[in-house]
């Protein structure tokens, strides 16, 4: 399948540039980890991150000026077939491996918003009920297409269930028997997504911008111009190097941001809420895929807070969060200029068709006045018997004066008349 952009892969706007890697020893053993299995460094990084937030203890959270954000992380990864999704997925499992004693249901496929509920739950007690028996889990999709498909059935309740899930709202539903029921509350579980999309695949859930899909997800591409030659697997990520030690890990803690950035948030969340700025202008035009910008960073931040095993975000994980938005919103303005261009060539190609249908028809009723010039010339030779000057034809021949030599042509070829000095005869010539 053809790249969005062939000529565009390893420009450095659409990947984490290379001083990013550089800033934490994490990030550049992640990157190792990366190139020694072939997959591009940046989808590996988000999908480490998403298992972060998938691993983490329910009651972790990060405080904003709005509440209690949740870690739940969504992942879009853009690759024609083959371009190293999987091996990106591979990459990252093994690098971060659930802790011992940990109740982590990994890699869960998406079937439907019911089953997003199920996988945290189970039987328990006496007499044994399904009840919600973890908190942890991973729902990986390698290709996009199909969840698009299942979003689109009737009654799907895919969708809303991510969308609520990203805030880690309520999931599920109460039903009349207690079999059937699955309610998962709010805040009590932890997830990630990753899903894995060819370029026309996203195309479907960035046309869901009005319900707020695309803009929960972090975008990666599966390309890294920046992949060494040689490299060696350095081994898993230890819990301890990854998110501060087992015992740490384990234990639900609050995230705080630094005061500079809560009140960057929360005069930014003034504003909007007034609909304008502190001197009275008018805010400027949000691109609506950007609406929760502001959220993903804050759950990013948080994340690379847990992966350098803190408990406090500090300014550079915000920096570095606003890096990674950046990098994410270049990719997903590439999908997004990808399908203005397919639609584009959509309309060449249907102007095309229609000039020439168009055209077909012109040649068709230019044949047909042909056709019927020459059975006209061919009358009036006959009515002369059977020899008539060419220019008395044309003299008389009105409107159909335009088509007489072509006609003329069609008859002497059909040999139903002859040329000679100047005269139409009929038949053909012997």
């Amino acid at each position: 399948m053809r790249r969005i952009e062939a000529d565009r892969f390893g420009r450095p706007q659409l990947c984490l540039p290379d001083d990013f890697w550089v800033r934490r020893g994490v990030f550049q053993y992640i990157r190792a980890a990366a190139h020694a299995r072939c997959a591009p460094a940046d989808a590996v990084f988000l999908m480490v991150l998403a298992r972060v937030a998938a691993m983490s203890p329910h009651a972790t959270r990060v405080a904003t000026h709005r509440g209690f954000a949740t870690l739940n992380l969504y992942v879009a990864v853009i690759g024609d077939s083959g371009g190293g999704k999987s091996a990106a997925h591979g990459a990252a499992a093994d690098l971060l491996r659930p802790p011992s004693g940990l109740d982590f249901h990994d890699a869960v496929p998406v079937g439907s918003g019911e089953g997003i509920a199920e996988a945290f739950m189970g039987m328990e007690g006496s007499p044994k009920r399904k009840a919600q028996v973890r908190h942890n889990a991973l729902f990986y999709v390698d290709e996009g297409a199909a969840l698009a498909k299942l979003a689109e059935r009737s009654g799907s309740t895919l969708g809303e269930t991510l969308r609520r899930a990203f805030g880690g709202e309520a999931l599920g539903q109460t039903n009349a028997t207690a079999d059937r029921s699955r309610l998962v509350l709010r805040h009590t579980y932890s997830m990630g997504v990753i899903v894995g999309f060819q370029p026309d695949a996203a195309l479907h859930l960035l046309s869901e911008a009005s319900l707020g899909g695309p803009q929960r997800f972090l975008w990666a591409l599966t390309e890294d111009p920046w992949i060494s030659d040689v490299a060696e697997w350095p081994g898993p990520l230890g819990i301890t190097t990854a998110i501060g030690g087992r015992s740490t890990f384990m234990e639900p803690s609050i995230l705080s941001l630094p005061p500079s950035v809560r009140e960057e948030l929360r005069r930014k969340a003034v504003a909007k809420t007034r609909g304008f700025s502190e001197g009275g202008a008018a805010l400027p035009l949000e691109d609506p895929l950007d609406a929760h910008a502001d959220l993903v960073r804050i759950k990013v931040a948080g994340l690379l807070c847990l992966l350098d095993g803190r408990r406090k975000i500090s300014e550079e994980d915000w920096e570095l969060a606003e890096t990674i938005w950046k990098t994410s919103c270049a990719v997903r303005n590439e999908v997004v200029a990808h399908g203005e261009r397919q639609r584009e060539q959509a309309r060449k190609a249907d102007h095309q068709r229609a000039a020439d249908r168009k055209g077909a028809e012109a040649n068709g009723e230019h044949e047909a006045h042909i056709q019927r010039v020459a059975k006209r010339l061919v009358k009036a030779v006959g009515r002369a018997d059977g020899r008539m000057k060419v220019t008395d034809f044309r003299r008389n021949a009105g409107r159909d004066r335009g088509y007489l030599d072509e006609a003329i042509e069609h008859a002497v070829q059909s040999r139903r008349l002859h040329e000679a000095d100047g005269f139409l005869i009929l038949g053909a010539q012997d």
